[in-house]
């Protein structure tokens, strides 16, 4: 009886909560300095050294799976919104599904084509006045394409070869700029876009009052250029072009977005005789490329009408991805040849688009230069209906 009454004393001493337990650290040898602490207030003379640092795992793609760490998003952090814990990255599958959320149908079999795709088709077959490339250049080109090659080399080399450089004075090619002053109802829950190539014209070109009516879109970016028309989206060439699809289609949607709110702003303030409705025809071109595929894309936005007070009406826009060209670039001397006509009429055909937004910014500046002359001050109030204070104060 004795001693099972020692062995529940001896119990309820060890079962003591660990609020009450004296914790207390004492420094041992001088020699070693090893930090030591005491086990509780059972016994002092019980005491252990604190256990060493966990070594840090090596970044191996074994141990990053291991710790659920995604350094493809890290990767691109700076292009991407934070969701918690984690980053969005543009090449998960969550951000097709939240592009589809954003109304944009960046699938190209659900997407209907364009009011002009005739006209589009017409523009990307003609044919061109320039050298065409040699059997020599194919043979070479094939050599390269044929074997597992990394992006940069798909950039550097091979689009290179098929694409061509952009002349007209002010317009030229740009290489992953993000687009980080473009904040619109696209833009929700997904990160900055962030095109592999764009051709755009620089920002000298853009008048200082459309910047601040417009804002992100007409500059994409704190960099000189200007919001474009044409866009590409590159892959290693042992990789699929989905997720390069998914990139075009969002790159497409901005980019029409920006032409729809530039022709909205125009058609309410400015009446320009010659200026159509920008839904259901093209407004910018896309295209995907990993060396051996080539698709390229018309990028348009459909308003679909809504019910409700017309008063307070805000159009619904859908902004739609119809692949126009799929060139399969080394199968044969006539396949390659085509792939560069195409991408090359393409590209002509982005740089007329960005011009035309170009002439429409500058007639929207000769316009408000007019409103400020005294003489034509009252007639233009009287035609917009609303003085520039109204028009600043809208937000397209």
């Amino acid at each position: 009886m004795q001693l099972r009454s020692e062995t529940i004393r001896k119990a309820k001493r060890f079962a003591q909560p660990a609020s009450n337990r004296k914790r207390k650290r004492v420094l041992a040898d001088e020699e070693d300095t090893e930090t030591t602490r005491s086990r509780g207030s059972i016994n002092d003379e019980y005491r252990y050294p604190t256990p060493p640092l966990r070594k840090r795992f090596r970044l191996t793609a074994h141990n990053l799976k291991l710790h659920d760490i995604d350094m493809g998003s890290r990767k691109r952090s700076s292009t991407g919104i934070s969701n918690g814990s984690r980053t969005t990255s543009s090449s998960s599958v969550v951000f097709g599904q939240q592009l589809l959320k954003n109304d944009v149908e960046y699938r190209y079999s659900y997407a209907k084509p364009p009011g002009d795709i005739a006209k589009v088709r017409e523009y990307f077959d003609r044919s061109r006045e320039s050298p065409q490339p040699t059997q020599e250049e194919f043979e070479r080109y094939r050599e390269i394409a044929s074997k597992k090659q990394n992006e940069a080399t798909c950039k550097s080399t091979l689009y290179s070869t098929l694409a061509k450089t952009p002349k007209a004075p002010g317009y030229n090619q740009y290489s992953e700029h993000i687009f980080n002053n473009v904040c619109n109802e696209l833009t929700r829950e997904l990160p900055h876009a962030k095109p592999d190539f764009f051709e755009a014209y620089t920002s000298e070109h853009l008048p200082q009052e459309a910047k601040e009516t417009l804002e992100g879109e007409v500059q994409p970016s704190d960099y000189d250029f200007m919001m474009p028309a044409f866009a590409v989206e590159i892959k290693n060439t042992g990789a699929g072009l989905q997720t390069a699809e998914i990139q075009a289609g969002y790159d497409g949607a901005l980019m029409t977005h920006s032409s729809v709110a530039q022709s909205a702003y125009a058609l309410t303030y400015l009446h320009p005789a010659n200026l159509t409705s920008p839904y259901g025809e093209t407004q910018a071109i896309t295209a995907t490329f990993n060396g051996i595929e080539l698709n390229i894309y018309a990028n348009y936005g459909t308003d679909i009408e809504t019910s409700g007070d017309s008063r307070n009406f805000e159009p619904h826009v859908v902004y739609s991805q119809h692949r126009v060209i799929r060139d399969d670039v080394i199968q044969d001397y006539n396949t390659f040849r085509d792939a560069c006509k195409h991408l090359r009429n393409a590209q002509e055909f982005g740089e007329s688009l960005a011009r035309k937004r170009k002439e429409l910014l500058q007639a929207f500046v000769e316009d408000n230069a007019a409103y400020h002359t005294p003489s034509q001050s009252s007639n233009h109030s009287n035609r917009t209906g609303k003085g520039r204070r109204g028009a600043k104060s809208r937000k397209t």
